[in-house]
């Protein structure tokens, strides 16, 4: 009777012995530096809630990061895809303390500091970039993100594209040559903090948003490409260039104008028709298809 009250007591220590050693191995396993890696999604060009986008695996994106106490670990890191998995180009652990972070994209572009956030200076569409950016990442802590900071990327410039439809009468076609918007600004200054937002330049640019040879019906058709553009709020003048075929009779490069306010906000995708009528009359308006 005695023996076996001590074994089962001795079972019992064994069996608490071996539950405290894998909970300290746990925790040693929690407490061991890891490294730093990101998890990086981009926010889509629209109106509405989608789904976040995959960031393009061959575009190196930039981190600044401080600890709680403000002291800089990383100052416009390059962060880099290494075999699927988002790194700091000179690997890093985590610190023990939680860690402030901001990103942009593309690296080398922007610059960043805690007070205006991340900074595009005087940016000329010219140069072709995707700019983006991130929110301010505060108290990244390695146990409650299991090693990783995920990065939602917003777009910090906005996009345009045109569709147009003609009402001719007596079977007459019009043929869409040319689609500008001149008085528009295509460079400025971005900042995100303490909200996004961006100092546009002059307003004296013109973007072309197509150039071809297209007859239109009254269906709206989709012109040209979906281009980037400064995020603004202008007064614009819109020229359409156009053939109309009457029989035998052609009009050639006949020019449309018409004005409008447009407003490009950060991150949007802004949609518009252009409607030519029989006395060949050019309106715009959103298009809320």
């Amino acid at each position: 009777m005695m023996s076996s009250w001590y074994s089962h007591i001795c079972l019992c220590c064994v069996a608490l012995m071996s539950v405290c050693a894998c909970s300290l191995n746990r925790i040693d396993d929690e407490m061991d530096p890891k490294p730093l890696v990101f998890e990086v999604a981009v926010s889509p060009y629209t109106k509405a809630d989608h789904q976040y986008q995959q960031y393009p695996e061959n575009v190196p994106f930039g981190v600044w990061a401080a600890t709680d106490a403000g002291e800089s670990l990383l100052d416009n890191a390059k962060v880099v895809n290494d075999s699927g998995t988002w790194v700091p180009e000179n690997h890093m652990m985590w610190p023990d303390s939680g860690l402030d972070l901001l990103a942009c994209s593309p690296h080398g572009r922007g610059v960043a500091d805690y007070g205006s956030g991340v900074v595009f200076n005087d940016y000329d569409l010219a140069e072709g970039l995707e700019l983006m950016f991130s929110d301010e990442l505060l108290g990244q802590e390695m146990q409650s993100n299991q090693g990783k900071v995920l990065i939602r990327f917003n777009h910090a410039l906005s996009m345009a594209r045109f569709s147009a439809r003609a009402t001719l009468l007596g079977g007459s076609v019009l043929k869409i040559k040319r689609i500008d918007v001149g008085g528009v600004a295509t460079s400025g200054s971005f900042h995100s903090l303490p909200s996004s937002a961006w100092v546009p330049g002059e307003k004296n640019g013109s973007m072309c948003f197509f150039e071809g040879d297209v007859p239109l019906g009254e269906e709206p058709l989709e012109l040209g490409e979906v281009l980037h553009v400064i995020p603004q709020s202008s007064n614009v003048r819109i020229s359409v260039l156009c053939d109309v075929v009457s029989g035998d009779i052609v009009l050639r490069d006949q020019t449309l104008t018409t004005e409008a306010d447009l407003f490009w906000s950060i991150g949007k995708l802004e949609s518009y028709i252009l409607k030519i009528d029989a006395q060949l009359n050019l309106t715009i308006e959103n298009d809320n298809r």
